[in-house]
C-alpha cells in the first residue's frame, strides 16, 4: 500500500538537486517531440507519430474540438488512440 510517507519521500528525493537539468539534458529529444505535438494540439491538429502508437502515421487530423466517440478515419482503434495516456499528457 503506498501511503504519503512514501509519496513525499519520494518526491523530496526526486526533485532534490539539479534533476530539471538532468532532464533537460538527458530527454531533449522527447521535449522536443512534447512541444511540437503540444504546439500542434493548439492548432487543432494530431498526429499519431510516435513509436508507440499502435499504427504510427504522419497523416495530420484536424478536428474542432474533441469528439471522444467519433473516428475521423473510420478505425475504431483511433478512438482508442486519442483516449492514450500518453496523448493525455500532451494536451
Amino acid at each position: 500500500m503506498i501511503t504519503f510517507d512514501l509519496v513525499n519521500r519520494y518526491s523530496s528525493e526526486f526533485l532534490k538537486g539539479t534533476w530539471e537539468e538532468k532532464v533537460k539534458s538527458n530527454c531533449s529529444k522527447e521535449i522536443k517531440r512534447a512541444r511540437f505535438q503540444g504546439n500542434l494540439l493548439c492548432e487543432n491538429i494530431i498526429i499519431y507519430n510516435d513509436p508507440m502508437d499502435m499504427e504510427s502515421t504522419s497523416i495530420p487530423y484536424i478536428f474542432d474540438g474533441v469528439n471522444w466517440n467519433k473516428s475521423l478515419n473510420g478505425d475504431p482503434e483511433w478512438i482508442f488512440m486519442l483516449s492514450r495516456h500518453r496523448r493525455v499528457k500532451t494536451f
